[in-house]
C-alpha cells in the first residue's frame, strides 16, 4: 500500500479524558442511587426523589459516555496520499475527485434569521458519483487539509 504524503489527526486530544470522566460520573451515581441513598435519615418521599435525580444523572453520564466512545473510534485520521484521499467515511480517488470546497454554515436565532449565532467551517469532499465527505473544522484542520490537497492535485 502507499504510504501516506500527509496524515491529520482529530483536534479533540481531550476525548478520551471526557469518556472516562462520564464513565466514573455514571458509576458514582448509580452506586450512590443503590447503596447510600437508603442510609440517608430522611423520608421515604425524599430518599425517593433523590434516588430518581442520581438514576437520572448516572443516564446521562453513561449516554454522554456511549457517544464519547463512538465518536473517538469514528474520528479516524485524514490521510492524502498520491492517488487518494482516505476520511473516517470512506477512500476516495483524485481522479473521482468532483470538488473540494470549504463552507461556513452559520446558524442564526429562529425569530431572527439575520442574526448569525455562531458559525462552524466544513471542508467537502465531493466524489463524480454525487458521495460527499465532510469534515468539520471543530474536529480536523481543515484549512491545512485543503491547502495539501490543492498541492498534491496541483492547483
Amino acid at each position: 500500500m502507499n504510504k501516506p504524503l500527509h496524515i491529520f489527526e482529530r483536534l479533540d486530544i481531550l476525548m478520551p479524558w471526557g469518556l472516562i470522566v462520564s464513565v466514573v460520573l455514571a458509576l458514582l451515581s448509580f452506586g450512590l442511587a443503590r447503596f447510600y441513598v437508603q442510609k440517608l435519615n430522611l423520608d421515604y418521599n425524599r430518599r425517593q426523589v433523590i434516588r430518581l435525580l442520581l438514576l437520572f444523572a448516572g443516564a446521562t453520564a453513561s449516554f454522554s459516555a456511549i457517544f464519547r466512545g463512538v465518536s473517538l473510534l469514528r474520528l479516524t485520521p485524514v490521510c492524502i496520499y498520491a492517488d487518494a484521499t482516505e476520511t473516517p467515511y470512506g477512500k476516495v480517488a483524485h481522479k473521482d475527485l468532483a470538488d473540494f470546497y470549504i463552507k461556513l454554515e452559520m446558524r442564526t436565532r429562529p425569530m431572527q434569521p439575520d442574526v448569525p449565532i455562531d458559525s462552524t467551517k466544513f471542508l467537502h469532499l465531493i466524489e463524480k458519483t454525487g458521495k460527499t465527505h465532510i469534515l468539520s473544522a471543530g474536529d480536523y484542520p481543515i484549512d491545512s487539509i485543503l491547502a495539501k490537497l490543492n498541492i498534491v492535485l496541483g492547483y
